[in-house]
């Protein structure tokens, strides 16, 4: 097949909301000679985890592995659980694994996500989606 994008979706398995998962991929070209599995780069998610409380919300997250170097991470808040209504909060160095967010409401509930630049354009990773 001509397929670019691999789903994870083996149930009872993954626990993406608490897990950071690491996979390695290969190319097959069209006369079946494939990649070396074992050079191939890996790459771990994101995982995102929230503390609520009272007026903040502190995130922590896992560095991302896949590119040379993350060069920033940018946080994003989302008011319920709508990731098209994400609105942009800051950016911190690449070195960095923890934010927290001082302009939350108590009793409101929101979600974060997280996502890691590389120093080259195509090199992006999101995080999960997670609700405080």
């Amino acid at each position: 097949p001509n397929d670019t994008v691999y789903v994870d979706n083996r149930p009872g398995v993954l626990d993406c909301e608490n897990n950071s998962y690491c996979y390695r991929m290969v190319s097959r070209n069209f006369c079946g000679t494939e990649g070396n599995l074992n050079l191939a780069e890996i790459h771990c998610s994101i995982n995102l985890e929230s503390i609520a409380l009272p007026n903040r919300v502190v995130l922590n997250w896992n560095a991302y592995r896949g590119c040379d170097q993350v060069d920033q991470y940018e946080i994003y808040r989302v008011e319920g659980y709508d990731p098209g209504s994400a609105t942009f909060l800051d950016i911190v160095a690449g070195n960095t694994r923890s934010y927290i967010d001082s302009t939350t409401r108590c009793f409101n509930t929101y979600s974060y996500r997280i996502r890691a630049l590389g120093t080259q354009s195509n090199e992006v990773s999101w995080s999960d989606l997670q609700r405080s």
